[in-house]
């Protein structure tokens, strides 16, 4: 169906109507910005998905002064920043409405820019990251576009509002991390960056270090699973970027297999997340090694040690280290695999689980790379046959332990723990039934226990 803008602005804008109804009685400014408008020009989402953000004239008392007039709720959270929030009463969505802002920059290392507030909608729009996001929605329908984006948007184009070299200096150099936002819409649109873009992004990188590294990570997580990440990743590497923020991925920027590794991880599912930063990790860790043989790559404690440095710099959670650094641990080349004992295999599930299929997604990520991907097919097939109720990741009766110190009388001590072990090493050999009763577990352990001796 093709694309109606004006049925699509009236749709979006009577969700709001009330609300612009408020300002407008009095005498203020109230306009919809950003992403929801780029999105909704470029058809790219319902009008009901738009994820909608206001810009308006009205300083942050008087916002606050319209919402308590009109009986709605606020939040200040982000007050010193011009932004009053409230909830939209038909969506329940919580909406932002921030002051204009004709000025705005960080200092190094901070994560809270300075800014200032204003009353011209044009200062505000002038002083955003790209022109496609510097439009703005009227509550009359009509769309303010004083810098092209229009027109980038339909010639695909990343450039600054106003464009031309010295003003994209200007607004990188303002906010250097824009240069990983660029590079987020590239991977997220497939748009490119003008000459003029690519230059300044180039002059501007080493400016990255004043960011935090919190704020790089945020923009990073969102470029690796957005659907063009190769876009993204090769545009930070023209400018000299990604040296900047992944000194570590620098051995696989180097590689001739940079280009092959960006294009599998265009095909890795994008969540969890965790999953392509354990890809691109794992190309680090292994450029300029065979990626289908395993015997030629570094230690599983060299690769982990490639995440724990990044894991260092980027304040990763606990929860991301321990996962990617569990991702990048594949211990086997696809032809290993393909003659892998059932034994090996069902001891190989239960050591990697959970993180079985994300593995499984990693191995046929460099299937795709190597001349071997043909053995994968019946090793995958081999490892779902192993999931469900076959699965040997062994699942015991609840209070199993308890029923070992009634029915064998042992003492609370290693001994419990130690035939909690024998039976769980029983079900992974396939020796004994997953989830299966206690009392045949007892039997099983009293008959083992009987032949030893």
């Amino acid at each position: 169906m093709p694309h109606d803008e004006a049925q699509a602005i009236q749709e979006l804008l009577s969700s709001y109507a009330r609300l612009f109804g408020f300002f407008e009685a009095e005498g203020e400014e109230l306009v919809i910005v950003g992403g929801a408008v780029r999105d909704l020009i470029a058809a790219a989402a319902l009008p009901a998905k738009l994820d909608v953000d206001f810009a308006t004239s009205a300083l942050p008392e008087k916002t606050i002064e319209i919402l308590k007039k009109n009986k709605l709720r606020f939040f200040t959270t982000g007050i010193r920043f011009g932004t009053i929030s409230t909830i939209h009463a038909d969506s329940g969505r919580m909406l932002e409405l921030t002051t204009y802002r004709p000025d705005e920059s960080y200092t190094p290392g901070s994560r809270k820019p300075e800014v200032s507030f204003g009353t011209s909608l044009e200062a505000d729009l002038i002083r955003r990251d790209l022109s496609i996001n510097a439009m703005a929605l009227r509550g009359d329908g009509s769309i303010v576009d004083l810098f092209g984006g229009r027109e980038a948007i339909a010639a695909r184009r990343l450039e600054v509002p106003g464009g031309g070299l010295e003003r994209t200096r200007i607004i990188l150099r303002d906010d250097p991390l824009r240069i990983l936002r660029i590079a987020r819409f590239a991977a997220r649109l497939d748009y490119r960056a003008t000459d003029d873009t690519t230059t300044a992004a180039t002059e501007c990188a080493p400016w990255l270090q004043s960011i935090s590294h919190e704020r790089w990570k945020a923009e990073l997580d969102k470029l690796l699973i957005a659907p063009q990440p190769a876009a993204g990743l090769r545009w930070l590497q023209q400018t000299g970027a990604l040296r900047e923020v992944l000194p570590e991925v620098l051995p696989l920027l180097e590689s001739a297999d940079f280009d092959r590794w960006c294009e599998a991880l265009q095909q890795l599912p994008t969540e969890p997340h965790h999953l392509r930063w354990g890809w691109l990790l794992l190309g680090a860790a292994i450029a300029g090694a065979e990626a289908d043989d395993a015997t030629s790559w570094p230690e599983v404690a060299v690769r982990q040690q490639t995440v724990a440095l990044l894991a260092d710099r980027l304040k990763w959670s606990n929860e991301e280290r321990q996962v990617v650094g569990e991702l990048i641990a594949l211990p086997l080349s696809t032809a290993q695999l393909a003659a892998l004992p059932e034994l090996e295999l069902r001891r190989w599930i239960a050591r990697t689980e959970p993180r079985v299929a994300d593995q499984c997604a990693l191995l046929v990520a460099l299937g795709h790379l190597g001349s071997e991907g043909a053995a994968l097919a019946p090793f995958l097939a081999r490892v779902e046959a192993l999931s469900g109720e076959a699965s040997p990741v062994p699942q015991l009766p609840l209070g199993f332990g308890k029923v070992l110190m009634t029915e064998l009388g042992l003492q609370p001590g290693p001994a419990v723990g130690q035939a909690v072990e024998a039976v769980k090493q029983a079900i992974i050999d396939g020796l004994l039934p997953n989830q299966g009763g206690a009392q045949d577990y007892l039997a099983w352990l009293r008959n083992r226990a009987a032949t030893d001796a």
